[in-house]
């Protein structure tokens, strides 16, 4: 292990606080701990959709989850954790056939990027 760097287990409970966190956001339309998870500089990126990011900055991901939030939690149905990035499938609650894949790169704890697949890659997982 690098010194500093986070094991498979701890890359996992990481993965989870974020989901959670993100999840407890969409029920209370509360992100305030999803956002806690973020550097200053973090950069969130929708993958594919360029109308919606990246959005770079706590402030600017703050700004869009106020006023264009998300109406609907997700379900990991499978992660890796390879070198400093935790790469995860999920789906949706409501629409299980869709969703796409988080990828959860972190330094000292907290979320840098989060870019966003929507509808894909599951091939990382093959």
């Amino acid at each position: 292990m690098i010194a500093g760097s986070p094991t498979q287990d701890e890359a996992g409970e990481f993965l989870a606080q974020i989901v959670s966190l993100y999840n407890t956001g969409v029920q209370t339309r509360d992100f305030a701990p999803f956002l806690a998870l973020l550097a200053d500089d973090a950069v969130l990126d929708f993958e594919g959709v360029s109308e919606r990011g990246p959005l770079e900055g706590k402030d600017a991901i703050e700004q869009h989850l106020r006023y264009d939030p998300p109406d609907d939690a997700i379900r990991i149905k499978r992660w890796k954790y390879t070198g400093e990035t935790i790469v995860a499938e999920f789906s949706w609650t409501d629409i299980p056939e869709g969703g796409g894949c988080l990828f959860v790169e972190r330094s000292e704890g907290r979320i840098m990027r989060l870019p966003i697949a929507l509808g894909g890659p599951r091939r990382l997982f093959r």
